[in-house]
């Protein structure tokens, strides 16, 4: 009975004031997308795009609204807005623009749950979640087409993008780290974070995303190779974290995690297919579920480690 009242006590904890919702996403997507590549400008304009994003969400979220088109009608609403501006010449990289205004779509709880869901063995509730997950993923990807679409069909010419940009004024590693401690911080506050931890996400996702950036550009390791190696850190430093902090571990592992969500992954496979690169769309896609499965195993084998060290003793 104890435990019943503490979980539905936990339910219904009020949510996150709106506005510090909306200031989340914005600088979230602001964030995530010099994470992708983009610049000061693609930046600024995914931080106005992640802001008015989140607004139409608030507006349109009600009770019995489903949540499925919820997540097509926030990726229409998004990708609506991301055209626009790079029409107006706000931003330099539409693509870029684009994957970090979509950010504060992607289901990082439900991946993150999943996959510690499995690590735990409880393989059930795991693939469950990551199924709900999919479905996410599916509605952002449906809301992107459909506006793809409409403007090609009106336009009569389809919207051209030529694949990741990484704009130079930010690809060092002082900017990437910077931009990775902002954009953790901005989705703990969406996560639903207590505010006393954000700090300590933002620290765990900042450390994570220099050492993937820092194999992957220094070290010449492969983006699934590097994934995997930091995903291992952010599970072992999440950890730390949740015992210096007294934290549940999931807290740190879901921020510090998702800066290596393939987000824009999904989002290229997005578009290839609609644009009917095929062959791009396939590349993209076994790579997104390539970093999926990286991360995955990576937390596999840092929560085994302790149950292997108990079984010896």
């Amino acid at each position: 009975a104890e435990a019943r009242t503490r979980i539905e006590s936990i339910r219904n904890m009020p949510a996150k004031p709106h506005w510090e919702q909306i200031l989340g996403s914005a600088f979230g997507s602001a964030g995530f997308c010099v994470l992708f590549g983009g610049g000061l400008s693609d930046a600024l304009s995914s931080f106005v795009a992640g802001l008015l994003l989140w607004i139409f969400v608030l507006l349109i979220s009600r009770p019995g609204f489903s949540k499925v088109l919820v997540n097509i009608l926030g990726g229409a609403f998004a990708t609506l807005l991301c055209i626009a501006f790079h029409r107006i010449g706000f931003g330099q990289s539409l693509g870029n623009i684009m994957i970090g205004a979509l950010i504060p779509l992607i289901p990082g709880v439900a991946f993150t749950n999943g996959i510690r869901d499995i690590a735990n063995e409880d393989y059930i509730a795991g693939a469950t979640r990551l199924m709900d997950a999919l479905l996410v993923f599916l509605g952002i990807s449906v809301g992107v087409c459909i506006v793809f679409l409409l403007f090609g069909y009106i336009s009569g010419h389809y919207i051209e993008l030529h694949g990741n940009f990484c704009n130079p004024g930010t690809a060092n590693l002082l900017c990437q780290t910077l931009a990775a401690f902002i954009g953790t911080i901005g989705f703990a506050v969406l996560f639903g974070v207590p505010r006393n931890q954000y700090l300590s996400c933002g620290i765990v996702g900042a450390a994570g995303w220099a050492l993937y950036f820092s194999m992957v550009k220094y070290a010449s390791l492969s983006a699934v190779e590097s994934t995997f190696v930091a995903s291992c850190f952010v599970a072992l430093a999440s950890r730390w974290a949740a015992v210096l902090r007294k934290c549940p571990v999931i807290i740190f592992l879901i921020c510090g995690l998702f800066p290596m969500i393939p987000g824009g992954g999904v989002f290229w496979t997005t578009y290839y297919v609609t644009s009917r690169q095929l062959n791009a769309a396939l590349a993209a896609g076994l790579t997104a579920v390539s970093v999926t499965l990286a991360i995955v195993f990576a937390v596999l084998a840092v929560t085994g480690l302790p149950r292997l060290r108990r079984k010896r003793k």
